[in-house]
């Protein structure tokens, strides 16, 4: 990207808060490293903090993504969150609250929702990832023995075998 790409990212920018210019830059690392194309389409994408900001999407309620599986045909929701040390509370890690957890699980009825969660380093960079089934989350807060179980490798794809695997895990 050029001098003035840059310069009219900035400027986009300015009035965003932190924590949307923070999301956005993770979804595009879940995105890209995570869920590429050559392994699975990208059928739905939340819309962006300056679309909702004119006039609100209500489908924005919904997960971040939904991809289909190119193997399987298989289709996923994946719910995108970054976080730095500052979420933690009594040992827990905060990712979300109640209503929308509620939420999550009704759509999870009908389609399986992940949760990439990414902790510490650059939203764009995280210094951990983790692929999280949200069938197996009950709560709105994470304890480090509860992560263990779902952490993954930084820069590296989801294999569709294993993201399918996480739906079997307890």
């Amino acid at each position: 990207m050029g001098l003035l790409g840059n310069i009219g990212n900035y400027l986009s920018n300015l009035d965003k808060p932190g924590s949307f210019v923070k999301g956005e830059d993770f979804e595009n690392y879940v995105s890209k490293y995570m869920f590429p194309d050559s392994d699975y389409e990208l059928i739905y994408r939340t819309s962006s903090y300056s679309q909702n900001k004119d006039r609100f999407a209500t489908a924005s309620m919904k997960p971040d993504f939904l991809f289909m599986d190119r193997k399987t045909k298989k289709q996923f929701y994946v719910e995108c969150k970054y976080r730095s040390d500052e979420y933690r509370k009594d040992e827990k890690l905060e990712w979300t609250y109640p209503e929308q957890l509620k939420r999550y699980k009704e759509v999870s009825k009908d389609i399986p929702v992940f949760i990439a969660l990414g902790i510490q380093g650059k939203a764009s960079d995280p210094e951990f990832i983790f692929l999280i089934p949200l069938k197996n989350v009950n709560f709105c807060g994470f304890y480090d023995s509860f992560l263990s179980k779902y952490e993954f490798y930084k820069r590296k794809p989801v294999f569709p075998s294993y993201l399918w695997s996480l739906e079997d895990k307890i």
